[in-house]
């Protein structure tokens, strides 16, 4: 972040890694709000009235830590109007059905202030490989990237490996095929259990409010009872000390958090 202006804008709640990145680097923090009434949408007439306020704009789309994607086409044009930087995380986009319509790499040639953020950690499951990148036709930016970062930033398994993932076409398919049945069967089930407030999602995880207990109490009962562990969410901007986070893995996997679920809430 050292490369980027002084005063940075983000959208909250969202990956706290973008917060502790910016204060690490001395750089000045405004704060927005999704609006969590309605899917965690963007306030753009917030975002346009204070415009002046900073130089780059933070999003993650699909948001973590509630999964929803976003078309952010009319936030591009405010940033473009504007001179602002829009840095956007896309390392979930894949999981997205659709999404080349939500995803903003068709602009990047057009536009030179768009920064998108890709990962293969999530989609292709592999977080030990350690590759990430960033697609942008900035080349001022890419410059003062190379002034600050480290040497070697891809390790030579992860450099092997890119040349092939992106290809496997039939593991992309099905993996987009499951993930879409999945999440329509996890959101239906989790929301016959009483006692919990189930966010839509576009990715591979389920944000969800608790009614009648805390997020760190269900964790505990959960991890001890159970052997599952789930994402106590309550650190997020924005999000309370009901807030949880599930992953969507496999079915099977799937039915046995349903069933300790429905133990420990649904009755």
């Amino acid at each position: 972040m050292k490369n980027i202006k002084k005063r940075l804008a983000i959208l909250n709640p969202t990956f706290s890694e973008y917060e502790r990145g910016a204060k690490l680097n001395n750089l000045e923090l405004i704060n927005f709000m999704l609006n969590e009434d309605d899917d965690f949408s963007v306030n753009l007439k917030e975002i346009e009235a204070n415009i002046d306020d900073f130089d780059s704009l933070f999003i993650c789309n699909p948001n973590n830590p509630n999964g929803k994607v976003k078309n952010i086409e009319e936030l591009l044009e405010i940033i473009i109007k504007n001179d602002k930087l829009l840095i956007v995380d896309e390392t979930f986009m894949e999981f997205v059905h659709g999404e080349e319509n939500y995803s903003l790499i068709k602009y990047v040639e057009k536009y030179n202030n768009i920064f998108i953020i890709k990962a293969v950690t999530k989609f292709f499951g592999m977080p030990g490989l350690r590759l990430g990148y960033g697609v942008t036709s900035n080349k001022k930016l890419i410059n003062d990237i190379y002034t600050y970062k480290e040497p070697w930033t891809v390790n030579s398994f992860a450099d092997t490996l890119s040349n092939y993932i992106f290809n496997d076409k039939e593991y992309i398919k099905s993996s987009k095929e499951y993930y879409l049945k999945e999440r329509s069967y996890m959101i239906s089930e989790l929301r016959k259990i009483e006692n919990m407030h189930v966010y839509d999602t576009d990715t591979n995880f389920i944000l969800i409010e608790l009614k009648d207990i805390r997020a760190d109490e269900l964790k505990l009962k959960l991890f001890k009872e159970s052997n599952i562990l789930i994402r106590n969410a309550s650190n997020f901007i924005g999000l309370g000390e009901k807030h949880i986070r599930i992953a969507i893995k496999s079915h099977e996997e799937n039915q046995l958090i349903l069933k300790e679920l429905n133990k420990l809430l649904g009755e």
